[in-house]
């Protein structure tokens, strides 16, 4: 009995599933179709979906081993490093810290560009895609300097700016001193 009830679903089943797909075909809308509108719906979701690559970067101050290391006086690797969605020019300027933030644009900063020597460091650099730009540079003072990045098609195009405070050390070290001879004579007195 359970065997002509599940025999009685599927064929009823059946007749709905030509029903319905009689009733789609009159309407002109047969199986390709239907495929090929679950196909246009699903690229325009994902096309949609997908979200925009946005400009980054950053910087860093290495020592010559590679090592995170902002010492004021002492030579450093600076080195902006990011990625672009298209050509763009990367633009570095500084400041102190406290003061007003990056300014929409890197011609309208007031901030100092990075340099020691020619050329500067991130300043109308093109790039697109991945990037890296490094350049040995030695600090002038220690304590906290705000850093301001703008990657756009020139100095006056206005973006969103990429900010980042770094704090340089006072270069710091240990010196040992021997005198030889270990004892010192003048002529009136001899010191030990």
């Amino acid at each position: 009995m359970a065997d002509g009830l599940a025999r009685r679903e599927r064929v009823a089943a059946r007749l709905r599933f030509k029903r319905t797909r009689g009733r789609r075909l009159a309407r002109g809308i047969g199986p390709c179709s239907v495929i090929a509108t679950i196909a246009v719906i699903v690229a325009g979701v994902s096309v949609n979906a997908a979200p925009a690559f946005a400009d980054s970067a950053s910087i860093a101050v290495t020592n010559t081993a590679g090592e995170s290391d902002p010492a004021a006086g002492l030579p450093r690797v600076f080195t902006v490093s990011g990625a672009t969605a298209a050509p763009e020019q990367v633009f570095l300027k500084t400041r102190a810290v406290g003061g007003a933030p990056c300014a929409p644009s890197a011609g309208s900063d007031t901030g100092a560009r990075v340099e020691e020597g020619f050329p500067r460091l991130a300043w109308e650099t093109e790039v697109n895609g991945a990037f890296s730009i490094s350049k040995v540079i030695t600090w002038g003072s220690p304590g906290p300097a705000l850093f301001c990045i703008w990657i756009a098609s020139n100095s006056d195009s206005i973006t969103t700016p990429i900010s980042q405070v770094i704090t340089f050390r006072s270069p710091s070290g240990t010196i040992a001193a021997t005198i030889s001879p270990p004892t010192i004579r003048s002529s009136s007195a001899t010191l030990a």
